[in-house]
């Protein structure tokens, strides 16, 4: 009997060396939204990761795409707001944000 693979289980996190194993993170989302791409939440959780590494414009198209899935998810808009802010794009973010 075969487990199921999980994309989860391609990396590991070790306080000492941050990530190791077959993939980072990021290639971890996006394996899993090719297999799963109407998961808001993932596409949302991508754009965390993509703005936290400093991945700007990656980072508004995952939001911009968790909101098109959903368009009542209220994280997703924030995040949005907050990186269009960070971006300099001011009146798209404030936009955003209301």
């Amino acid at each position: 009997m075969t487990s199921a693979h999980s994309p989860a289980s391609d990396w590991q996190v070790s306080r000492s060396d941050g990530y190791q194993g077959v993939s980072s993170p990021s290639a971890t989302f996006k394996r899993s939204l090719t297999a799963c791409p109407g998961f808001a939440e993932a596409h949302n959780n991508l754009g965390n990761l993509q703005h936290r590494h400093g991945n700007l414009e990656e980072a508004l198209a995952a939001f911009r795409r968790a909101i098109e899935i959903n368009p009542e998810y209220a994280e997703a808009h924030r995040n949005l707001s907050h990186v269009l802010l960070l971006a300099g794009r001011l009146d798209e973010g404030w936009q955003e944000f209301r």
